[in-house]
């Protein structure tokens, strides 16, 4: 090419995107979602019996069939998975100078949740083929400060859970025992691992529906999924401002 026309091409600057680099609906709706919305909406229009409440039956209906989608044993719908990274840490009662250790390719919210909590992020390596958090590298940054592995499942493909489930095994806390494995799947519902779903292994793992996600809310919206029934309970009572109550006495649909 020659010097004039590279002089005429560099003049125009740079092209723009031909689309965001993320869309900006990740899940698409059927007439089907649309008479669902607007049924419950109908529904729910006798405002002093009632209403829309703040547990109803339809929320426990998803809770169940997610929780049985992803093979986990409880599931807890949240707000957004923002709020999902925030409780699942509170759930670990850190002290200061506790370590959880990062990805350090990762949204930011991950991090935050961490720092928000008194803890200290130790940021790791990730698999140059994947993206996803290198257990080789993991395991050199656990010290006896260490608390838990705080894994990403990548743009849909799943964590390497099996080999982080081990190392956490193999190096426990010397007073809370075992670490704790939990998993930011705010990009992965639905992903696979190993013939089981994304939200079977770990301690927790958090998931996305906001409305760039595979599936949404159109809004926000998240759940977490656990195997643990007192963490399950807790994350229920922080979802309800703090107070430990039972799904059953929250219903009002």
């Amino acid at each position: 090419m020659d010097k004039r026309r590279r002089r005429e091409i560099l003049a125009k600057g740079r092209p723009g995107p031909y689309w965001p680099a993320e869309p900006m609906l990740g899940g698409w709706y059927t007439e089907e979602e649309i008479e669902a919305a607007t049924k419950s909406i109908r529904d729910s229009m006798d405002p002093t019996t009632v209403g829309f409440g703040f547990i109803c039956s339809e929320i426990l209906d998803f809770e169940a069939a997610f929780a049985e989608y992803c093979g986990a044993a409880e599931a807890i719908s949240i707000n957004g998975a923002g709020t999902g990274l925030d409780m699942a840490i509170m759930c670990l009662d850190l002290e200061p100078g506790d370590e959880v250790i990062v990805p350090a390719i990762n949204f930011r919210a991950a991090a935050q949740a961490v720092i928000g909590q008194r803890g200290q992020v130790v940021w790791c390596e990730v698999d140059p083929r994947t993206f996803n958090m290198d257990p080789a590298d993991v395991e050199k940054r656990i010290t006896p400060r260490t608390r838990a592995i705080f894994p990403v499942h990548m743009n849909g493909l799943s964590a390497p859970m099996d080999e982080l489930l081990e190392i956490a095994e193999r190096h426990p806390h010397p007073r809370h025992g075992p670490l704790k494995v939990i998993g930011d799947a705010a990009r992965a519902g639905a992903g696979g691992y190993k013939g089981t779903k994304i939200g079977a292994k770990g301690w927790m793992t958090v998931f996305s529906f906001h409305t760039m996600k595979l599936m949404t809310t159109l809004g926000e919206g998240g759940a977490i999924t656990t195997n643990d029934p007192e963490a399950a309970l807790r994350l229920r009572g922080i979802r309800q401002l703090g107070g430990r109550t039972t799904d059953g006495a929250q219903t009002t649909k």
